[in-house]
């Protein structure tokens, strides 16, 4: 007979694991499909407005150079770089939703596989990118626990190989912390000087979102590749 008065053992989670034998295991397969076509267009995308951005900018070199540009030439390139820019708002949007899913859903295999020890909650996972200031961190920190815990298993708090994480998240807070500063310095332009170097900085950010996305990719298969290897330990996917 146990005795009442007897304090309780210590969890060596710091999450509630007492729900754990609730999560069922869901491959990863479809969502990491949806969100490798999304990256991919959002590549295509990004190129696009690149070219879109620099038509824009020969415009305005001409202009400064006292060369003839009607204002229909404007009027046209403003309206292909609108376009292409609304597109790709579009569709980073909805590559952030299926990441949502996707990182959630993740999470849960984790508790599935009744791998323990495990800091964030597969809501959490997603939700510190809505929290100040705390989202530079914190989304980090879930992702390198699910990627570790993906690849090792049980033992994947003495897994240290996370340089695809920590690439990815170094770029993803270059292009937000670039992006920010870009749209700040685009609503001081005055002079034509000043618009040509708005200009370039814009073709800037949208080069760094290329490996951004292909990161991202590498990311995200990798973790779906190593969540089948600890379901079929003789599967042979390639990361």
């Amino acid at each position: 007979m146990s005795n009442p008065y007897q304090p309780p053992l210590e969890s060596t989670s710091t999450v509630n694991s007492s729900l754990d034998h609730l999560y069922e295991y869901k491959s990863l397969g479809a969502l990491t499909a949806i969100i490798t076509v999304l990256l991919l267009f959002g590549i295509v995308a990004s190129i696009a407005e690149t070219l879109a951005t620099y038509s824009q900018l020969e415009l305005l070199n001409r202009t400064r150079a006292g060369m003839q540009v009607t204002q229909a030439d404007f009027i046209a390139n403003a309206a292909r770089v609108t376009s292409i820019s609304a597109a790709a708002l579009l569709l980073w949007l909805v590559n952030a939703i299926s990441l949502g899913f996707w990182i959630v859903r993740a999470h849960k295999n984790l508790r599935a596989f009744g791998i323990q020890r495990l800091t964030y909650t597969p809501g959490w996972a997603f939700g510190w990118f809505f929290i100040p200031i705390l989202n530079l961190v914190r989304p980090f920190q879930a992702m390198k626990e699910l990627w570790q815990a993906s690849h090792v298993g049980a033992e994947w708090s003495k897994s240290s190989s996370t340089k695809i994480v920590n690439s990815w998240w170094c770029l993803w807070l270059l292009s937000s912390v670039y992006g920010a500063l870009i749209g700040r310095v685009l609503t001081l332009e005055n002079s034509i000087d000043e618009l040509i170097m708005g200009t370039k900085l814009s073709m800037a950010g949208f080069l760094i979102h290329i490996p951004l996305c292909l990161l991202a990719l590498k990311l995200v298969r990798g973790i779906h590749n190593a969540q089948e290897s600890l379901v079929d330990p003789t599967s042979s996917t390639a990361s």
